[in-house]
């Protein structure tokens, strides 16, 4: 007898049949994410803009505030498209008021920026730092210049940690006489409105605190009042 259990001289005696071959087997090491056709639309479409996938650029433009339209114009696809990528990333966005409010601050710092640029300086903050750090310019001035409200000047002042300094003796009478040109100047544009509607001066008074007669100065400017022609 042989080892293979058959007699000798059979023909199982001298061949082995071979095992039996086993099924493919696939072996994945790391986290893996199946995307289907669209999502892989989407994350090409989000490398060519630059980021490494479609998850980064999401959260990137979720930090920078993007509007969901915008984001969905940059991906070629749809808004709620964009909404349900958000979710699946787990992405949540601000409320939509403190969006606003962030989008109406960017759009005042790019304004301003502007401003600052066509008046000869690089950012805002340097035109803030020479204006108001080393000339001491008033903030009415300052936001008359950038054409701003004064809180907006101030809150700028606060978030560059710029602090305003105490004007020299030069600076406050140019600062006076600078008041004083604007005033001339508004009086002048209103006067003209006025004239310009049909009103003409019947008299000029001085009026002077705490007193209604007319012909004492009183250290006060004169006022004029106006009566429409015809």
């Amino acid at each position: 007898m042989s080892r293979s259990g058959g007699a000798p001289g059979s023909p199982g005696a001298c061949i082995a049949r071979p095992p039996a071959p086993s099924p493919g087997k696939l072996t994945l090491r790391g986290g893996f994410t199946v995307l289907d056709r669209q999502q892989c639309r989407l994350d090409q479409r989000a490398r060519a803009l630059g980021f490494v996938d479609l998850a980064s650029y999401l959260r990137a433009r979720c930090e920078q505030d993007a509007a969901l339209p915008r984001m969905a114009s940059e991906l070629a696809t749809t808004t709620p498209v964009v909404r349900r990528l958000l979710t699946q990333e787990g992405i949540q966005r601000p409320p939509q008021t403190v969006m606003t409010a962030k989008h109406r601050r960017r759009l005042t710092d790019q304004r301003l920026a502007r401003q600052a640029a066509q008046l000869g300086f690089a950012t805002l903050e340097d035109y803030l730092a020479d204006r108001v750090a080393e000339r001491a310019w008033p903030l009415g001035e300052v936001a008359g210049e950038l054409g701003a409200h004064v809180r907006t000047v101030r809150e700028r002042l606060d978030r560059y940690g710029l602090r305003r300094q105490q004007p020299t003796p030069r600076q406050a009478a140019g600062h006076r006489r600078a008041a004083k040109r604007r005033q001339a100047r508004w009086q002048a544009k209103r006067q003209a409105r006025l004239a310009m509607l049909g009103f003409a001066p019947c008299r000029r008074t001085w009026r002077s605190a705490g007193s209604s007669r007319t012909g004492r100065s009183g250290g006060s400017a004169p006022s004029s009042t106006w009566t429409r022609r015809g």
